[in-house]
């Protein structure tokens, strides 16, 4: 039934969809810049994968499309129990959700398999399997007594030990996970914390059967079998994604399309063109888009709201900021090297001194809004923090290398930024930092690699200077604070690759806090400690700017579901 193209077949970037077995005026088309490399859970590292995977697997909770505040509401589940002190979670679930696997050979008589409890204990495990090396172990480390114990166990170089700890643990279930009846689960935390609903609405918590991972014959990386309103019906690699509307699926939806079509186009003016011929039905703003579409006053032009075009604003929860590999040893901190760790800090604070912000945000942005970052912590998820004290200013940066005595005593580096784009902008961005690093005896080499690419590299701790985005899955500060934790070194997370004990002495106890004020004297510490030691600058906070087409008639976005499909209501065309 479907169609998993593997070869990569020439697609005209600009056609239409070509399942001829759902109405083109209510399907949804959409552009992406990059393919989706997994539909598996365990792999949702990337915005894409993130947002394929929520159209076709569900969670236990979803961010209501009615509302536009950070509150859960039950989606697989139907009620939760919390405990007094906080800890303990009694989860019932829906007796009618029901997989659907529209693959050959299926996996269960008719297609269908009612979900319960046991696949939710299977698929969160297996976030922690550390066989898998898991995108989402951040996300589930620190939530269930005695999941650090079977990532620990499943990491055994005994890989038949290994497999006996993950197959006892989805038998019996762990501790704080553990399966009451077919739709009841009961979680117990190592902590309390008050934004648990939200973490079980992430896609690394998305629920899915274990036989489309068991077999060797199916993989979920591009066989995804799921319970929500869309399943896969065709996938070509590196061109497209066809979604199509699960007759099976319980209830009703909002929205009324019966589809949905990715095309996958890596240029910057095609998805532009495809919007302004209604091939389109969204597209977020840029610097390459924003002149035709906004006025000189930043608003959406007249002829477009007369034609039904709508914007959808918001401020996003992120922060964008540029990094320093701190386990480089031109830039980073050595272990049993105090001297010259001295000296490689004073370095940072004048790269991060040199970083030409203005002009940077200036070509970025051009007539888009953003908000220039005071500190790392988003102004919607909290305004109390201290100024981070290197920004902007060249005489600065020079006068502490001066006084470091790299102008007399020691020689400067060249450094290396890792640019996240090939692109003319992505280049143009790259030297203009380039040329304000020269003004202060800097020479600065650009590599100019894909986004993907650069990821890659700073992961591997490959990448010296990078600029990296990081956006929050709810409005909580401790989000980005993981970002410097040494535990996620290795990962897509700590990409500083930062390594300081006190540091995550203080996040821990932050983990624990529960009201206001022993929170912000806990995050005045751990800004202190950023600031001084300077693993990264934290450049702006992006607004999200995405035009919706006058075929759906209720377009909004949402900070933390990126895409609702399934809620638009399209008119016809």
């Amino acid at each position: 039934m479907v169609k998993i193209a593997r070869a990569l077949l020439f697609v005209f970037a600009l056609s239409c969809s070509t399942n001829d077995k759902l109405p083109a005026d209510y399907l949804l088309h959409y552009t992406l810049g990059a393919e989706p490399s997994s539909f598996d859970p365990v792999k949702s590292e990337n915005i894409v994968n993130a947002v394929m995977q929520r159209q076709i697997l569900e969670c236990l909770f979803e961010y209501d499309y009615a509302t536009n505040d950070a509150q859960v509401s039950p989606l697989l589940a139907t009620s939760v129990e919390i405990s007094d002190d906080g800890i303990q979670y009694d989860i019932l679930l829906r007796h009618d959700a029901q997989f659907f696997d529209p693959f050959e050979p299926a996996l269960f008589d008719g297609r269908l398999r009612t979900l319960n409890a046991y696949d939710v204990l299977f698929c969160w495990l297996r976030q922690a399997d550390a066989r898998l090396n898991s995108d989402g172990w951040w996300a589930i480390n620190d939530t269930f007594v005695g999941i650090k114990e079977l990532h620990q166990a499943t990491a055994n170089p005994d890989a038949t030990l290994a497999q006996q700890a993950f197959d006892a643990a989805v038998k019996n279930g762990i501790e704080g996970l553990q399966v009451m009846d077919d739709f009841h689960l009961r979680v117990r935390l190592q902590r309390r914390d008050t934004w648990f609903l939200n973490r079980l609405a992430m896609s690394y918590f998305s629920v899915y059967p274990h036989e489309a991972v068991e077999s060797d014959q199916r993989s979920m990386r591009d066989q995804p079998v799921g319970s929500a309103v869309f399943y896969l019906e065709q996938f070509v690699p590196g061109q497209k994604v066809l979604l199509t509307r699960n007759a099976n699926w319980r209830g009703d939806v909002p929205g009324n399309a019966t589809g949905v079509e990715f095309q996958v186009v890596r240029d910057a003016q095609t998805p532009i063109e495809m919007f302004k011929r209604g091939l389109s039905d969204r597209l977020t703003l840029s610097a390459n888009s924003a002149e035709q579409f906004l006025d000189e006053n930043g608003v959406l032009k007249k002829s477009l709201v007369d034609d039904g075009v709508t914007v959808s604003d918001y401020p996003r929860s992120d922060i964008s900021m540029l990094c320093f590999n701190m386990q480089d040893s031109e830039i980073g901190h050595v272990p049993a090297d105090d001297a010259g760790n001295a000296l490689r800090k004073q370095l940072r604070h004048a790269l991060a001194l040199a970083f030409p912000r203005a002009q940077w945000q200036d070509l970025l942005y051009q007539r888009l809004p953003f908000i220039s970052a005071t500190s790392f912590i988003p102004p919607n998820v909290g305004e109390h923090h201290q100024v981070y004290p290197w920004h902007d200013d060249l005489t600065q940066a020079r006068q502490i290398l001066e006084d470091a005595g790299y102008y007399s005593q020691h020689e400067l580096p060249q450094v290396e930024f890792v640019l996240f784009g090939t692109d003319s902008m992505s280049v143009a961005l790259g030297e203009i930092y380039s040329v304000a690093l020269k003004e202060i005896g800097v020479e600065c080499k650009l590599v100019a690699v894909p986004y993907a690419q650069q990821m890659q590299r700073a992961a591997n701790g490959e990448a010296q200077i990078f600029v990296r985005n990081w956006t929050l899955d709810w409005p909580d500060s401790r989000l980005i604070y993981d970002t410097f934790k040494s535990d996620n070194i290795g990962g897509s997370i700590n990409l500083s690759r930062f390594n300081n004990p006190p540091f995550d002495d203080l996040l821990d106890k932050l983990a624990l806090a529960q009201d206001a004020p022993q929170r912000r004297q806990i995050e005045a510490q751990l800004d202190t400690i950023l600031y001084d030691e300077c693993p990264a600058m934290p450049i702006e906070h992006r607004q999200s700017w995405v035009l919706g087409s006058k075929r759906i008639t209720n377009f909004k976005m949402r900070p933390f579901d990126l895409m609702p499909c399934k809620s638009y209501i399209l008119k016809d065309d």
